[in-house]
C-alpha cells in the first residue's frame, strides 16, 4: 500500500489513479471506475499482469477506495487474487485544482 495516492477527477467524470505501486508495476497512471452515493465515492481499479524486478509474475491486485467528499477521509483496501491477505490504509485527502509538477494523465 502506497503512503500517497493521487486521484484525478476530470470534467467528464473520468477518474485516474496514480501511486508508487502503479508507477512500479504499470509505469503510468491508470483509469479507475467511480460511483458516487451521497457524499461518498467508491473507486475501484485493478493492477493485473504485472512483473517484479526479477521478471516474476505479481498477483493481480483489486483495489477499493472510499472517499468522503465532505470530510476528505479516504480508506483503501487492496486484495491480491487467490490469497486471503488484505492490505488497507486510511487518511485524509488534500484537494488540488492543478496537478503536481510533471504529472501527466493519459487518455
Amino acid at each position: 500500500m502506497s503512503p500517497k495516492i493521487g486521484l484525478v477527477f476530470d470534467d467528464r467524470g473520468k477518474v485516474t489513479v496514480i501511486d508508487n505501486v502503479i508507477l512500479t508495476f504499470v509505469g503510468s497512471p491508470i483509469t479507475a471506475r467511480a460511483r458516487k452515493n451521497g457524499d461518498t465515492y467508491r473507486i475501484t481499479w485493478i493492477i493485473a499482469n504485472a512483473r517484479d524486478a526479477k521478471g516474476e509474475n505479481v498477483p493481480t491486485f483489486s483495489y477499493i477506495a472510499k472517499l468522503n467528499t465532505t470530510t476528505q477521509a479516504i480508506s483503501v483496501l487492496a486484495k491480491p487474487a487467490h490469497f486471503a491477505q488484505r492490505f488497507s490504509g486510511k487518511g485524509t485527502c488534500v484537494s488540488r485544482t492543478k496537478p503536481p509538477k510533471d504529472f501527466q494523465v493519459t487518455d
